[in-house]
Formats: C-alpha cells, structure tokens, sequence
C-alpha cells in the first residue's frame, strides 16, 4: 500500500532527540511520496534522507482581498 506523508511545519524543524530523529528518518526514507508546504521543509525532508524524486512541495496560499490585517480599533 503506498504511503504519503506530509510536513507542514514544525514537525521536521524541532525534532531533537535521538529516537524521534531516527523514526523520522526512517519514515520519510520510506514514504513513496513526501509532500511539503515549503522549499525550506523540502530541504529539510532531504536531510533527513527523503529521495528528492520523492519529494513534492504545494506551496500553502491564501486569498490577500479576504486575509489581511485589520483595524485594531
């Protein structure tokens, strides 16, 4: 069964220990597919030992007429 997995943030910048480096390695060495939300978090699934073939990005969007700041008052 293929297997795809997704980093979307923190969860490839903040692993620190030993064990949840080497599970991650390993999962992302293993995925058919790894997607990303950035060429940043694309690096750094590459270091981790994600195949570059493997590795796609879709960069996360958003719509600026809607999402914007707004008057604090």
């Amino acid at each position: 069964m293929p297997v795809v997995v997704g980093a979307l943030g923190s969860d490839l910048r903040r692993v620190d220990d030993y064990f949840t480096r080497r599970a991650t390695s390993y999962t992302l060495r293993k995925a058919d597919s790894v997607l990303t939300v950035s060429h940043e978090l694309a690096r750094q699934a590459e270091s981790f030992g994600a195949p570059r073939e493997r590795i796609h990005t879709i960069m996360n969007g958003y719509d600026e007429t809607i999402f914007h700041p707004g008057d604090r008052g």
